[in-house]
């Protein structure tokens, strides 16, 4: 059984063992057209009424997945007028993930017992405190390890990636040439790349995408970090200017991400953080900026790891591409950022999300 379907079928079982749950009806796998973040139908009949569903299954729930769905998700719940409501199937909801959910109205079982049932006025069920079950974990693939990000982020930014020669996706992608051939067989594998008569052609892009924005805060994000500053200066566009002052003299090239790249694309949120991206960090250009290295410092710099990293907006700004501005306000957490980051995918992200965006 693979292990979302025993992720199912614990939830289905832990639902019909509640007092006044009479049957869980699952139909999986099933596709919404108004929710294309549904992996399920659910119908609960209990002794006060029936219920109504539509859901997803999350393996390995972290802040960003969950950030993510319930972004889309949400967002066309709003757009609705559908007696439907969310639920989250997932191997285990922490209390953190479980709060967030309760705040956005999300109902939830996960396959160690924890579960929200809330259907106002008629019916309100809670269990919390169950430890998380060890279940079969899927063999980890080089796709969703840092390299095969780099890869993915890519094929899902530059449309004509796909058909690239691998020497010349090694170059794009920041990837050793040799890993290049096992990323891109992993992906026809698992049926995220066809050919076709007009070339290869990269699908299930969504799916991609949610993996891309959960990889980015869980695995790839960590291997970039150069380090966590403190300046003097308290303001982040001051030392951002003062960053790419520096930088310039020495030739680097450099792209600002988080709250500040968001204001520029957006003009609605800035936030007091520095995050850029850089391509080089050499010995000598910490003195210069006169920084201190601070585990908890406003300033953040990470490791530019491919060209597609900077993005054109014109003139002088440079802005890191809006998928990662996106991943990196969705790994913040906080809720201005999230506010923040539906505006950017609706702007931006969602077209890469298209099967039809190349």
């Amino acid at each position: 059984m693979p292990p979302e379907s025993e992720i199912v079928a614990l939830c289905r079982s832990h639902l019909e063992g509640l007092p006044g749950i009479r049957k869980a009806t699952i139909r999986t796998p099933i596709r919404f057209t108004d929710f294309p973040s549904a992996d399920l139908s659910l119908i609960v009949e209990t002794d006060v009424g029936q219920f109504a569903y539509f859901g997803a299954v999350k393996r390995r729930l972290t802040p960003a997945k969950l950030d993510h769905w319930l972004l889309l998700t949400l967002a066309r719940v709003q757009r609705q007028a559908d007696e439907r409501k969310p639920i989250l199937f997932a191997d285990y909801v922490s209390p953190a993930n479980a709060q967030r959910l309760r705040e956005a109205d999300v109902d939830y079982v996960d396959a160690a017992g924890n579960l929200l049932i809330h259907r106002p006025p008629k019916l309100h069920l809670l269990k919390s405190g169950a430890r998380p079950r060890t279940l079969p974990e899927s063999r980890p693939a080089r796709l969703f390890m840092p390299s095969g990000l780099q890869v993915l982020f890519v094929l899902l930014v530059e449309p004509a990636a796909a058909e690239m020669p691998y020497r010349e996706l090694a170059v794009q992608s920041g990837v050793a040439l040799g890993s290049i051939a096992v990323i891109m067989n992993e992906l026809k594998g698992k049926g995220y790349l066809t050919r076709r008569r007009a070339g290869s052609r990269l699908v299930r892009r969504r799916e991609l995408l949610e993996r891309w924005v959960s990889g980015y805060s869980e695995q790839l994000r960590p291997k970039l970090l150069l380090g966590v500053f403190v300046a003097r200066e308290k303001d982040a566009g001051a030392n951002w200017q003062h960053l790419r002052d520096v930088l310039r003299e020495r030739e680097i090239e450099s792209a600002v991400t988080g709250g500040l790249a968001a204001y520029e694309l957006t003009h609605h949120y800035r936030g007091e953080d520095l995050i850029a991206f850089v391509s080089d960090w050499p010995k000598g250009v910490l003195e210069q900026l006169r920084w201190l290295p601070s585990p908890t410092g406003p300033i953040t710099l990470l490791r530019q790891f491919c060209p597609a990293v900077r993005w054109s907006m014109g003139g002088e700004q440079q802005v890191a591409h809006p998928l990662l501005v996106y991943a990196e306000l969705l790994h913040s957490g906080r809720e201005r950022e999230r506010e923040t980051a539906r505006m950017i995918y609706e702007r931006y992200v969602e077209r890469i999300a298209a099967d039809d965006a190349d």
